[in-house]
């Protein structure tokens, strides 16, 4: 949708719906796939807003596991492969001793 044309009332409905679809999304994704509560999610979404950034990606990007966890178990199994990535684009690194 274009906000071309649109009158100031009708850009800020619009806004607003956009602002309010994204929480659901993101309290969504904090709780069907992460499992948080209510408390969790609320500050998990805060932390998103501060980067401007939805939930799910700041927890593709940013989260850290604790010491003695995988964090890879926090990321989606069809999210970037960096091996595949650099394979792509010809980056390969060695290793100096």
């Amino acid at each position: 949708m274009s906000l071309k044309g649109l009158t100031p009332f009708n850009t800020l409905f619009y806004i607003k719906t956009v602002m309010l679809s994204q929480l659901n999304k993101d309290i969504d994704y904090c709780t069907r796939v992460l499992g948080c509560n209510a408390e969790q999610t609320d500050e998990l979404i805060q932390a998103a807003e501060v980067l401007t950034v939805n939930a799910e990606y700041f927890c593709e990007e940013f989260i850290v596991a604790p010491d003695g966890e995988n964090a890879m178990k926090y990321q989606r199994e069809d999210f970037i492969d960096l091996d595949a990535f650099n394979s792509f684009h010809g980056i390969y690194f060695e290793e100096v001793e």
